[in-house]
Parts: structure tokens; C-alpha cells; sequence
């Protein structure tokens, strides 16, 4: 059963990286966080994405390729994540995953992971990555933010430089209110975006406490400080939408 296991294991990581490599260049990089070592795939050039996108596109969904970049809130989140979180056995959400950095060391924590994007480039990478690092109990859901249709709520939701664009503020005010579980905690990584102001409003008018850290990062021998924020919601319940 084992060699099975393994097998299949290897064939399914051999198709993903075929079907990445047929369309991306990447370079390989890994990241330590203490006994933890995660490998994943960086675009070689993830600005050539941007002449990939028709105008239609842009203008239809002003679609950006963010999810492409490896982003020092990510790591700054991940790094939290494995410092502090205790989340074995309990399912965790992340919005916007990305690369999915920050729900892979949550798996290797033995979270149940829910990685979660709007573009599907981002859940190859992710299925991929949480593959190669031998990530138990993951799972992979494509999340339109403004016609959420995951039916679960989370004791652990997490998010790494979301609020880049004001429109995002109310959309993930939404998807907290709705797949926070009452007692549970929401983990925000931002670099001090000028739009997170407001949704640190809204959560705040909601009744969540906040904790609030700073973590330096140095990513491509440039330091980046990401404000690390969790918020956690009554068990009442209060402001549940």
C-alpha cells in the first residue's frame, strides 16, 4: 500500500510539473522556518504574466497576476504561523492563498487546510506545492469573494496582502463574517497598505479583539516590515452576516 501511495504521489507530482513547466518559468526556492523547511516555485519573471492579459480582461475584472509573486507578507505570515498557531487537527481557511506559503506550514502544523484563490494558476501552484512538501489533509477550492459558495465555517482564517485594493476591504469583511467560527481567530499579514485602515474599522466595529505584532522580513535582500494582526471573534457570535 505504501509503494502505491508513493507512486501515485510521484505521478501526480510529475504531471504538475509538467503542466506548470508547459506554461511558466520558474526557479526553485525553499524557505526555512525552524524545523521546517518548504520548497516551492518562484516565476522566474512574474512581471511577464502582464503582457499575457488582454485589455478586455483588465477592464472587464481589473485582473492582475498578484497571486505570482512571492510576497514578504506571506512569509511574515507563515513565520507567525509556525511560531505561535496551535492548530493540529482543526481546519484553517486561507483567502487569497497564492503561492500558498503561509497554508503550507499551517499543514505541516497539522492544520486541515483549505487553500483557497480566485485564479486557477494559483491552486495549480498551491496543489503542487502542498504536494511536494507532503502536506496531509489539503484541499482546493476556487473563492469568488463576491459570490462566496464555500458552505464551512473555520476556527482559523488566514490572509497575506490582501487589501491592496480598497474594493477588497468590504469583500473580506464579508468572507470573515462569514467563514469565522464564533471564538475563532483571523489571521491578517499586511505590509501597511493604505486600504487596510478601513477594514481595521470595520472589524473593530464588530467587536473583535485585535493583537497586533511586526515582523521584519528580507526578501531578495530587501527588509520589508508586516504588520502581523489577529482577530478574534466572541463567542456570541456578535456581527456574524
Amino acid at each position: 500500500m505504501a509503494t502505491t501511495s508513493t507512486e501515485r504521489r510521484r505521478r501526480e507530482l510529475k504531471e504538475l510539473f509538467a503542466t506548470i513547466q508547459s506554461r511558466f518559468r520558474t526557479v526553485r526556492h525553499t524557505l526555512a522556518f525552524g524545523p521546517y523547511r518548504i520548497r516551492i516555485l518562484r516565476l522566474a519573471d512574474p512581471d511577464a504574466l502582464l503582457d499575457q492579459i488582454t485589455e478586455e480582461e483588465f477592464q472587464q475584472e481589473e485582473r492582475l497576476p498578484y497571486w505570482a509573486e512571492l510576497w514578504p507578507s506571506s512569509i511574515g505570515l507563515a513565520r507567525h504561523i509556525w511560531r505561535w498557531v496551535e492548530c493540529a487537527g482543526q481546519p484553517v481557511l486561507e483567502l487569497g492563498c497564492g503561492l500558498g506559503l503561509a497554508g503550507l506550514i499551517a499543514a505541516q502544523k497539522g492544520g486541515e487546510v483549505t487553500f483557497t484563490d480566485y485564479e486557477p494558476d494559483a491552486l495549480l501552484f498551491a496543489r503542487y506545492h502542498a504536494l511536494l512538501n507532503r502536506c496531509p489533509s489539503v484541499h482546493f477550492r476556487l473563492l469568488d469573494w463576491r459570490h462566496p459558495d464555500l458552505e464551512a465555517s473555520f476556527p482559523w482564517v488566514i490572509a497575506s496582502d490582501v487589501l491592496y485594493e480598497k474594493q477588497n476591504v468590504s469583500l473580506l469583511f464579508s468572507c470573515v463574517q462569514r467563514f469565522l467560527l464564533p471564538g475563532g481567530t483571523f489571521i491578517l499579514a499586511d505590509p501597511y497598505r493604505p486600504a487596510a485602515a478601513g477594514f481595521f474599522r470595520l472589524m473593530a466595529r464588530e467587536g473583535y479583539r485585535l493583537r497586533r505584532t511586526v515582523q521584519p522580513v528580507t526578501l531578495d535582500q530587501s527588509l520589508s516590515w508586516i504588520g502581523i494582526y489577529e482577530f478574534t471573534r466572541e463567542e456570541t457570535g456578535k456581527g456574524r452576516g
